[in-house]
């Protein structure tokens, strides 16, 4: 109930008379259906007297407009929906965008080491995406709609009796039940039948492939292979010929029983005619009445089950927004607290500019608006970029700590090889450093300050894999460091591009593992940062181009 009250307060917040319209909308296009079945039988009674020699123009122009009537109003709701829906959609995705970022804000980087934390984020921001705020008000719009148009359409029946409308409703409602349980199974048997799949497919590669091809020559393992591909997927048409054995006769049966229903209705409502009891208008009413029952049945269960899909995500995104504006201090009224300039200001950093959107900032302005104890460890610190003070540090839910009474302080002008086994800490020394992971005991300070945004503008960081979009090209990935970053020396970049030639048109996909690294290392030492921090800088590099890269480091840097 609290979500669907914020829900609500979210949607009118961002666009309050859209959001109203759309609604009335939805529901409109929906209730107008009864009204085409009366102008029906409206032309059918006409068309009765016309036969008995009786022809009222004015009755025909009335017919006539009543159906241009109709189709202009469809016509134009349905268009005015289109257009409020694109306009709602972009009013609140960029407010959900704005108060999920803001959220997201407020969690320290070690939640995101927990891939169960990061994996709700990514469906979460896929669910802001989409608008699937707005989608799910606008389904439940829809369900009312069609309600409301069913029950009407129940009521238009009746006077052909209680017994045709229970046979319009009850025939045709355990048939789409079926189908939308039958859905459900099939999704869930594919899903649990993935596995079995994947070792079809990848016997069948075995089979296939050119080089298996080949190799099954040579070897003989053909006949192996394949007598294992015939089992496996015989297994799994076996399993798919029982699934959809057990379920195709229920399908035949309920598509009978609604047949028979539907055509019983129809059969009567005629022969009620044909005696004179109604007029043809009136049996044409029934006919399409009991059609469009069906219709509207149909509708509902498959909106049903789109709401049921939809809820779990939109409750997931709801409760993260709600959880960041607590954490953040805002409510759906209205924002509160220190703006993002003022926390800029207040935390001593330059804000130069932006990018995409988000707040970028320059080099750290040493010394202004730093709190007294940054200021006193700053003046007792002279020439000391990173200093560490019984750092100690365990991964959430190990136990173990990775680090422990952790001393070390690095000045200007020094060069520090960090080396040891695997898993001794050394990536997690960085990433402390960083500011990508929270210290569990002791002080970190660089340049005088906690990591933070403050300590990034002066660090030039080099992590243990590539983050660029393979998308990119090498000169747009130049650009894009240069908005990004005001120490960013573009002539730097090039000239180290073409001692290690690599192309600047070159498309990140197109190059080598080794190379991506080259040019992502190239990027991070192309800023005049007064700290470079490198996570195994020359891993993936060759000897040729490792020799250049530390004569590079060593005498410029």
């Amino acid at each position: 109930m609290k979500n669907a009250v914020y829900s609500v307060k979210l949607l009118f917040r961002a666009c309050p008379a859209a959001v109203l319209l759309l609604w009335v909308f939805t529901v409109l296009l929906l209730i107008l259906s009864p009204l085409y079945s009366l102008v029906d039988r409206e032309l059918f009674d006409m068309v009765q007297e016309g036969l008995g020699g009786s022809v009222d123009r004015g009755r025909i122009l009335r017919i006539v407009g009543l159906y241009f009537g109709y189709n202009l109003a469809v016509f134009v709701l349905a268009k005015g929906k289109e257009a409020l829906n694109t306009y709602g959609q972009a009013r609140t995705g960029a407010l959900v965008q704005e108060k999920l970022v803001r959220g997201l804000e407020s969690y320290s980087y070690e939640v995101f080491e927990d891939n169960t934390f990061y994996d709700h984020i990514q469906t979460i921001s896929r669910e802001a995406g989409k608008g699937g705020i707005l989608s799910l008000s606008l389904d439940l719009a829809a369900f009312a709609g069609v309600a409301a148009a069913t029950v009407s359409l129940c009521l238009l029946l009746q006077p052909l009796g209680w017994g045709a409308v229970a046979l319009s409703v009850l025939c045709c409602v355990p048939g789409f039940l079926h189908q939308a349980s039958f859905g459900k199974k099939n999704w869930e048997f594919n899903t649990s039948r993935v596995p079995l799949q994947r070792k079809c497919s990848y016997y069948f590669s075995l089979l296939c492939s050119r080089e298996a091809f080949g190799e099954n020559r040579v070897f003989g393992t053909r006949k192996l292979f394949w007598g294992r591909y015939e089992q496996l997927y015989g297994e799994y048409y076996r399993e798919l010929r029982r699934f959809n054995g057990r379920n195709c006769w229920k399908g035949v049966l309920m598509a009978i029983l609604h047949a028979v229903g539907t055509v019983s209705v129809i059969l009567y409502a005629y022969y009620r005619a044909v005696l004179g009891e109604i007029s043809l208008g009136e049996a044409v009413l029934y006919a399409g009445v009991s059609q469009s029952i069906y219709n509207n049945i149909q509708n509902a269960v498959y909106m049903a089950g789109s709401i049921s899909g939809s809820v779990s995500g939109v409750r997931c995104l709801l409760d993260c927004l709600r959880e960041g504006e607590k954490k953040t201090g805002r409510n759906a009224g209205g924002n509160t607290g220190v703006s993002v300039q003022d926390k800029a200001v207040k935390g001593g950093f330059c804000r130069e500019k932006t990018f995409g959107g988000m707040d970028v900032p320059g080099h750290a302005c040493v010394g202004e608006d730093l709190p007294r104890s940054a200021r006193q460890e700053q003046a007792l610190l002279p020439g000391v970029l990173i200093r560490l003070q019984g750092v100690a540090y365990a991964y959430p839910g190990t136990g173990r700590r990775v680090l422990e009474g952790l001393n070390l302080e690095i000045r200007e002008g020094e060069k520090l090889a960090v080396v040891g086994e695997n898993g001794s800490g050394k990536t997690t020394l960085i990433k402390l450093v960083n500011g990508l992971l929270v210290a569990t005991k002791g002080q970190i300070l660089i340049n005088g300050r906690p990591p933070g945004p403050e300590s990034k503008s002066c660090v030039s960081y080099l992590p243990e894999r590539t983050y660029f979009q393979n998308s990119m090209k090498v000169k747009e990935l130049i650009a894009f460091f240069a908005d990004f970053y005001r120490d960013f020396h573009i002539e730097k970049a090039k000239q180290m591009l073409a001692n290690l030639r690599i192309s600047e048109d070159a498309q990140l996909k197109t190059l080598s593992k080794g190379t991506k690294e080259k040019v992502q290392l190239i990027m991070v030492m192309s800023r005049q940062a007064q700290l470079y921090i490198l996570d195994e800088p020359i891993a993936g590099v060759d000897p040729a181009a490792r020799d250049y890269i530390l004569r590079t480091i060593i005498s410029n840097y």
